[in-house]
């Protein structure tokens, strides 16, 4: 499975003041857009890279979003780049009902609201040895009355997953999404948001997918 990057799981995890009174933070993690060769993160700070360790030399693309792992060096925000991962953007749109809309299942892996964005890491099923593009959509309902809202998460894998194929042929893969909430929610109003998804269920060693639906958040969102 591609390594995923949680920040909820790796977080700050050590900070020490130097005898020169400068900021040194290991193993900082947060979701980050490039704005003018910097990382901006959802918690506003401003990162230079002036160490890149992720072999990766192409990740200063104007806009992209990533999840990165860094050591801050200075309190002048220098980091010291550690694992850098690509982040899809991708809009929700009103749902519409349909029959027939893509069920093939997936599984949260992690969830969170920061930076004005739903960030979900998701897991699903794929052939390895086959070309089926694996797309994902995202939706959502909304109660005008109550400050519902309901979020909606379609996989078309092209029946990748175990009910329709032997789970020997398949290998579970995984992609970390944001959605922007910023042109859904009203700035100070209270929300309650659930998630409604198609997921897999294993009874008496059968697969089965059924539809289910959780909580996501309930109270004031800070976009």
């Amino acid at each position: 499975m591609k390594k995923i990057l949680l920040p909820l799981l790796l977080g700050l995890l050590a900070t020490s003041c130097m005898k020169d009174s400068t900021l040194y933070v290991e193993d900082f993690s947060d979701f980050a857009t490039v704005y003018e060769g910097k990382l901006i993160t959802d918690k506003a700070y401003q990162f230079t890279v002036v160490e890149n360790n992720t072999g990766n030399e192409d990740w200063k693309i104007e806009g992209e979003r990533y999840l990165i792992v860094c050591d801050i060096l200075n309190r002048n925000l220098e980091i010291r780049l550690k694992e850098i991962q690509g982040v899809d953007v991708e809009e929700a749109l009103p749902y519409t009902e349909d029959e027939n809309e893509p069920d093939d299942p997936v599984e949260v892996l992690d969830q969170n609201i920061s930076g004005g964005y739903i960030n979900l890491a998701l897991a699903y099923y794929a052939n390895p040895d086959s070309n089926t593009a694996h797309v994902f959509s995202f939706s959502y309902e909304v109660n005008e009355t109550t400050n519902h809202f309901t979020f909606h998460v379609l996989h078309e894998g092209g029946d990748e997953n175990p009910v329709n194929m032997d789970e020997k042929n398949l290998k579970k893969q995984s992609k970390l999404f944001s959605i922007p909430l910023w042109e859904l929610l009203e700035r100070g109003k209270a929300y309650t948001l659930d998630m409604c998804l198609y997921e897999l269920k294993k009874v008496d060693g059968n697969y089965t997918i059924e539809q289910n639906t959780y909580a996501l958040h309930q109270g004031n969102i800070i976009l």
